[in-house]
């Protein structure tokens, strides 16, 4: 999965459409150190990590708990 389809991905929860700014080479280049990024787990998986939520429970999950936090950081804050 490229960072691109990932923010696809999160968009879908948010209703949102994700838009990208159109570069040329150099810039991208300049952007970044590293050319083409992938998501990739097989290293970590090789340590013994594992996946608590497929993509969507994670995404799903994550974005509860920001929910939950700024309620609370707005409550304490009014």
């Amino acid at each position: 999965m490229t960072i691109a389809e990932f923010a696809k991905k999160i968009g879908e929860f948010g209703n949102c459409n994700v838009i990208f700014e159109k570069t040329n080479t150099t810039d991208v280049v300049n952007q970044s150190p590293i050319p083409k990024q992938v998501l990739n787990s097989e290293k970590i998986e090789k340590l013994g990590w594992w996946t608590a939520f497929d993509l969507e429970e994670g995404i799903s999950h994550t974005l509860d708990t920001l929910k939950k936090y700024i309620r609370r950081v707005n409550i304490r804050h009014s």
